[in-house]
């Protein structure tokens, strides 16, 4: 609908920011998706390449954020990155939050430059951190979670760093980059006040989600991080305790550690506040948390680490502890019950083996290889999933419709090329929650008016739940499809003083 001129929350209900729509709006006009089917699959090839892309980056960034702690923290950071299931996971899918976990990273990065660099050459790092920033909030207004964690930062930046600065200079990086950070969100304003859409705009970013009602819990999403990534859920709660530390004694570097530890606990405390902590949340949070993991790994094993014993007595213990109760939870499981106690076993003998002839490195890819073969279990079932049968209908819809044809869908996708019947292109519960009653009704009494009603109803649970009398009307005036979901019009009811054809 966008790429046909169609505008986010004007001309159908939204209520994420719309960066994702302007990034493949070039992607679906490339292709004629609206005629070939095998359009239709290109544009999601290349639509999840695209996302791919901004995975890889996200990692590289990563990659780039650890080296600010040490050329090892970096790479092993990266590494657990890379096979972290709710990452992998994630960022596998064609969603909002694949780019802005990568511009999030990369203003986390940029901002550790720019605290870290001299006057003369700190400024463009501020500025590229505040528009990074400010294009992750293009694509999900979820970072604006992370703005108790900025302030926070901004007054450790001003009052209690080392950086050999005035307040003022300091007070001119904060300005630079919050400016930056209005720049990109800037132009969307004036491109839906243009448009005569602003109200629209606000109302379906904000207003909307402020009356959000409760679609999950923080305990939940954290359970459900626990069962796929137990170990690195462990190593980062460890390594965040090692950057409490930092950030308490290290004054030299108080405000590098701020940059990166204060907005990421904010987004994290952001779970127990916002109504749907749905797990793709968690991606903001992810790259920090590798960093800590692999600095918990390489403190613990490199003997140059400056942490006293305490803290790393303290972090080991945190992280043994969190692990524990993880592993409880996840019961990592092949084969035979004693396949993981086995590998921990062989694991924990190579790191002391290795530890105790001084070669670190290699007891950190012990380490990592050790946490990974978890991660590598469960990548190998999801190469066994399919998603043979939701191309196929795809295809059955495409086949039996025409350009101008409508699809009413609860929540399936299915129909995503083809134009939707109503405004509330998706019925889930939280949406059915902002509609009236009215509203409700009007979606409803579509199925039975002849002049707007579509030609092709999805049938799922959720639009079910819309009325207790879309089933009977669906039923009455559809025929049912080798697919049971997907219904098409009965084209001998399509003048409203038609009976019905017999069934």
């Amino acid at each position: 609908m966008f790429q046909q001129g169609a505008l986010p929350f004007r001309d159908f209900f939204e209520h994420h920011m719309p960066g994702i729509y302007y990034l493949l709006n070039p992607v679906m006009r490339a292709y004629d998706a609206a005629h070939r089917i095998d359009a239709v699959f290109a544009v999601i090839t290349v639509a999840r390449t695209v996302m791919w892309a901004f995975a890889l980056a996200t990692i590289a960034l990563t990659v780039l954020l650890g080296r600010t702690w040490s050329k090892d923290v970096g790479w092993v950071a990266g590494a657990l990155l890379s096979v972290c299931i709710v990452f992998v996971g994630r960022t596998l899918e064609i969603r909002p939050d694949v780019p802005a976990v990568a511009l999030w990273t990369a203003s986390s990065w940029a901002l550790v430059m720019g605290v870290r660099r001299d006057a003369g050459s700190c400024r463009p790092w501020w500025a590229i951190a505040g528009a990074c920033f400010g294009g992750t909030l293009l694509f999900t207004q979820k970072a604006l979670l992370a703005g108790p964690g900025f302030t926070a930062f901004a007054i450790v930046y001003l009052f209690a760093s080392q950086k050999a600065r005035p307040v003022v200079a300091k007070f001119v990086d904060l300005v630079i980059f919050g400016t930056c950070a209005c720049a990109a969100l800037l132009v969307t304003v004036i491109h839906y006040w243009a448009q005569g859409a602003l109200t629209t705009l606000v109302n379906g970013v904000l207003v909307n989600n402020l009356g959000w009602i409760q679609e999950t819990t923080a305990a939940s999403t954290l359970h459900w991080m626990l069962l796929r990534d137990p170990l690195l859920c462990a190593l980062a709660t460890g390594g965040a305790v090692l950057a409490v530390f930092d950030l308490i004694r290290d004054s030299e570097r108080r405000a590098e550690h701020a940059a990166v530890f204060l907005p990421a606990a904010s987004l994290m405390a952001g779970l127990a506040i916002i109504p749907a902590p749905f797990p793709q949340y968690l991606l903001l949070v992810l790259p920090a948390a590798s960093v800590y993991a692999a600095d918990l790994i390489c403190s613990s094993l490199s003997p140059a680490r400056s942490e006293s014993a305490m803290e790393q007595i303290l972090a080991i213990t945190v992280f043994a502890v969190v692990a524990v109760v993880a592993l409880a939870v996840a019961r990592p499981y092949f084969r035979t019950i004693a396949a993981y106690p086995l590998l921990g076993i062989i694991v924990i003998g190579l790191v002391a083996l290795f530890v105790r002839r001084g070669e670190a490195g290699f007891a950190t890819v012990a380490v990592v290889v050790g946490v990974s073969v978890l991660s590598a279990q469960q990548l190998l079932w999801m190469h066994g999933l399919s998603n043979r049968e939701a191309l196929d209908e795809m295809r059955f819809i495409h086949g039996a419709t025409s350009v101008d044809d409508t699809i009413m869908d609860g929540f399936t996708g299915v129909g995503w090329f083809r134009p939707h019947a109503s405004y509330y292109w998706f019925t889930t519960p939280a949406v059915q929650a902002k509609l009236a009653l009215r509203e409700r009704a009007g979606i409803a009494a579509m199925l039975r008016d002849c002049t707007s009603e579509p030609r092709v109803v999805i049938l799922d649970q959720y639009l079910e739940q819309l009325s207790s009398t879309v089933r009977s009307d669906v039923v009455q005036r559809y025929l049912p499809t080798p697919y049971s979901s997907i219904w098409l019009r009965d084209k001998t009811n399509a003048d409203c003083g038609r009976a019905t054809s017999p069934r």
